[in-house]
């Protein structure tokens, strides 16, 4: 039976020499809390992750939010997904393989779900049309990610249904829906 060992441990041990830069999801997610425990600090910006049922694949976002997106659009609805946004190649990163959904019926769909082949977790949408500044917006599911991680984020509604603007606030958070 293996023990677990705290970071200055594993480092005193021989185990970790250091923060070394991170290959997969889950060592980046462990070398930002070993560098965050050893007091080194971690990224500058926080970063999230997320990952899906089977752990085949995921997503990280490295930002401060303070906030994600709950749309009542059919497909959002369906999905029970809530978002975090920014852009193909920027702040978000999606891990492991993926397959994509686009709308069925619509000539010209504004944008793709990824989901994990194995299990079908829904990881982000992707839009289909570059932005006037030649980026592709993205969006993760925030509801992949540990609550503990993203609990206290606000809850911004956008009727994605009928008019296509933002909600007032309810005041819930993440942890509200877990609750």
């Amino acid at each position: 039976m293996t023990t677990v060992q705290e970071p200055r441990e594993r480092i005193n041990a021989g185990v970790h020499r250091g923060p070394l830069k991170p290959t997969t999801l889950i060592d980046r997610t462990l070398w930002q809390r070993e560098r965050i425990a050893l007091g080194l600090g971690g990224n500058e910006i926080p970063m999230l992750s997320g990952s899906c049922n089977c752990g085949a694949t995921g997503w990280t976002l490295t930002s401060d939010l303070d906030s994600v997106t709950a749309c009542n659009c059919t497909m959002c609805h369906r999905y029970g997904a809530l978002w975090a946004y920014d852009y193909e190649d920027g702040r978000i990163e999606i891990v492991g393989s993926t397959s994509s959904f686009r709308r069925v019926g619509k000539s010209d769909p504004t944008l793709e779900l990824l989901f994990c082949p194995a299990c079908a977790a829904v990881l982000a949408w992707r839009g289909l049309r570059l932005e006037v500044d030649h980026r592709r917006r993205m969006a993760v599911n925030i509801r992949l990610a540990n609550l503990n991680d993203v609990g206290d984020l606000l809850i911004d509604h956008f009727d994605g249904l009928e008019t296509f603007e933002e909600l007032p606030s309810d005041g819930r958070r993440v942890r509200d829906l877990w609750a």
